[in-house]
């Protein structure tokens, strides 16, 4: 994989411009009512109000359509899964490797290489998969018995015991736990700053996160440190998001929740809906080396391709209705979408055949990530099957990508 930055990161006044002009472009194509730009730009309207004007946009012109920011967006569920799946799309923006020009790309800009999120699909797939075998349930019991009758459900729980349970299966030392957390947090925003640039102090902060991370593991061999940078950058915030939006479903179906109350064995379903319907990785940045055959000759070589995955996961057409459904005549308190339901009705961002995750660089984390929010919905609905909300949900500014989790506050009972 390759791991040299594209160039130097320039200093604060320059990077600064670069910043804003980009986001300046954003919010220009979200005034001429784009609606990829307004999800990029639009951070307090509802993001699936804004998905079904951005499935419209799409289906008005075969299921993808080109943005006025110059990307290709897919919207059509079939579309976003053959272009997952399609080996001639790379999550590798030429530009790294090509000249620069007046206004870099926010890929050098903020270049993020070093977090190998950049890298070629045969890069993932040699990584394979993050192993996380060891159960984390005592390790959110112990973080959740500690806590008062009302506590902030992300800060509190979700992310320290998420990256508890990471720095388990890292190796991370006891000395060095205090600063995994704080490099893992600094971190959270790195699959955003993708598509959405971000401050200068929060790129600042995520450039050192992760230069921090690939310091305490660069004792490991290649692939090593490749798995542990990814499971600290991506796997600890999926993982602590997914447990987030599951919990607010469930929360959201009362009815849901008090089957699992009853019975916490099936948190495992929770997730698998919650990881279709709310996905941690919301929209996929890719570009074409070659012209891909599934867009029917509209996307040239060389394009680059926005993948509508949270938008395109709850298109109505498969299954009719207000919602996705895979049963014409649903339990309403029954999960929608389980693993025996996955054949039938296969997410976007899984292999049609058997299940697969089709995103190569999510799939190095996805053990991960399901492991532990499962383990922690269990755990909620045995130590607290009164538990709710008590304020609003706050999400992380310019995170379009993962719709980062920052504040979730909640009371026991």
């Amino acid at each position: 994989m390759v791991t040299e930055t594209a160039g130097a990161v320039p200093a604060d006044a320059e990077l600064c411009r670069v910043l804003d002009l980009h986001r300046a472009g954003q919010w220009t194509a979200c005034a001429v009512g784009d609606p990829y730009a307004s999800l990029l730009c639009l951070e307090e309207e509802d993001p699936q109000a804004i998905g079904r004007r951005l499935r419209a946009r799409g289906a008005a012109t075969g299921g993808l359509y080109q943005s006025p920011l110059g990307v290709w967006v897919v919207t059509e569920p079939a579309l976003v899964t053959a272009a997952l799946r399609d080996e001639r799309l790379t999550l590798r923006p030429p530009a790294l490797d090509g000249p620069g020009g007046p206004l870099p790309p926010l890929e050098r800009a903020v270049p993020l290489e070093e977090a190998f999120l950049y890298g070629e699909r045969a890069d993932y797939e040699r990584l394979g998969e993050v192993d996380a075998p060891a159960e984390p349930a005592g390790t959110f019991r112990e973080r959740l018995r500690a806590l008062g009758p009302e506590f902030d459900l992300m800060a509190d729980l979700a992310r320290p015991a998420v990256t508890d349970a990471a720095a388990d299966v890292l190796g991370v030392p006891a000395g060095d736990r205090d600063r995994f957390h704080g490099l893992c947090e600094g971190a959270a925003g790195a699959a955003d700053a993708t598509l959405c640039p971000p401050s200068l102090g929060a790129a600042r902060r995520l450039l050192a996160s992760v230069a921090g991370l690939r310091e305490m593991f660069g004792d490991r061999a290649e692939d090593d440190l490749a798995r542990c940078v990814l499971a600290a950058v991506l796997g600890t915030g999926c993982a602590a998001n997914l447990l987030c939006e599951a919990l607010a479903a469930l929360l959201d179906h009362p009815g849901r929740w008090a089957r699992l109350r009853a019975d916490p064995a099936p948190a495992g379903d929770a997730v698998e809906e919650a990881l279709r319907l709310a996905p941690p990785l919301r929209l996929r940045r890719l570009f074409a080396r070659e012209e891909p055959e599934w867009a029917g000759g509209r996307v040239p070589a060389g394009a680059e391709l926005v993948l509508a995955v949270a938008a395109a996961s709850r298109d109505p057409d498969p299954h009719p209705g207000p919602d996705p459904h895979p049963d014409p005549h649903p339990d309403p308190d029954a999960f929608l979408f389980t693993r025996g339901t996955r054949k039938r009705h296969p997410p976007v961002h899984a292999d049609s055949h058997d299940g697969r995750l089709a995103d190569p660089q999510f799939a190095v984390v996805a053990p991960l990530v399901r492991r532990y929010a499962s383990a922690a919905i269990r755990i909620l609905a045995e130590e607290v099957p009164a538990i709710r909300r008590s304020g609003p949900v706050l999400r992380r500014p310019r995170a379009p990508v993962t719709g980062g989790t920052l504040e979730y506050p909640v009371r026991r009972r």
